[in-house]
C-alpha cells in the first residue's frame, strides 16, 4: 500500500471511529504529513454524520471519453474554419475584391469544399453534442467530467483570443483608415462565430457550477 493510500485508509477509518475532523487533522499533521496533504485526505469523505464516511463524487477520466470529446473538438474546428471560408467567399460575391473569376464560377461551385467538409462534420459534431446534453440529463454525470472541462474551458480561450485578435484587427484597420464594408463584414463573421462559442459552453459550464 501506498502512502497516500495508508493516509486515505487512516481518514477513513478514523472518521469511522467517530473522530472529529480537527483530531484527525491534527494527528495527521503530528505524523509529519503537509496540512495539503491533511486536507486533501480529508477532502475524499463528505462532512456528515453518518457513519461509515461517506465519499465524495471524484472527478472521472475515460479513455473513450476522451476519444469522443477528441473528436468533437476536431469536428467543431472544421465546421467553424469551413463556415468561414463559405461566409468569406459569399461577402466577395457581393462585393468583388478585384477582377471578378474568369472561369465565372458560382458561389457554390468555389465553395465546394467548405460545403463538403460541413456536410461532413456539422452533422458529426451535432451529433456528439446532443448525446453529451443527452447523458448529463439522463445520469448527471458528465459535470464530474475532467475531459469535458479541459475542453469546454480551452474552446473558451480559443474563442476570447480570436474575438481579442479580431478587436486589434478593427484598431489596426480604423487607425490605418483602411476599413472597409466588406472586411468588416467578415471581421462581424469571425466575432460572431466566437462569441456563439462562448456562450454556448459558458452556458455549459455555469448550469455545472449550479448547486444541484
Amino acid at each position: 500500500m501506498s502512502d497516500r493510500a495508508a493516509l486515505a485508509d487512516f481518514v477513513r477509518r478514523a472518521l469511522a471511529a467517530g473522530h472529529g475532523r480537527t483530531a484527525i487533522r491534527a494527528a495527521i499533521l503530528e505524523a509529519g504529513w503537509t496540512a495539503a496533504e491533511a486536507e486533501a485526505a480529508l477532502e475524499v469523505w463528505a462532512d456528515t454524520a453518518f457513519r461509515p464516511p461517506v465519499p465524495r463524487p471524484r472527478p472521472c477520466v475515460s479513455a473513450r471519453e476522451a476519444f469522443l470529446y477528441a473528436l468533437m473538438l476536431v469536428a467543431l474546428a472544421t465546421v467553424v474554419f469551413n463556415l468561414t471560408v463559405f461566409a468569406f467567399e459569399a461577402i466577395d460575391t457581393v462585393f468583388p475584391p478585384g477582377e471578378p473569376d474568369p472561369i465565372g464560377r458560382s458561389l457554390v461551385a468555389r465553395s465546394r469544399g467548405a460545403l463538403a467538409a460541413l456536410a461532413v462534420f456539422g452533422p458529426i459534431f451535432a451529433a456528439l453534442a446532443l448525446r453529451e446534453r443527452r447523458t448529463d440529463r439522463r445520469d448527471g454525470l458528465q459535470h464530474r467530467s475532467l475531459v469535458r472541462k479541459w475542453f469546454s474551458y480551452g474552446t473558451l480561450l480559443v474563442a476570447a483570443l480570436v474575438l481579442l485578435a479580431d478587436l486589434v484587427y478593427v484598431i489596426y484597420l480604423l487607425l490605418g483608415g483602411t476599413l472597409a464594408l466588406p472586411t468588416l463584414l467578415k471581421i462581424a463573421v469571425v466575432a460572431a462565430e466566437s462569441g456563439a462559442m462562448m456562450a454556448f459552453y459558458r452556458r455549459d459550464l455555469s448550469e455545472d457550477a449550479r448547486p444541484g
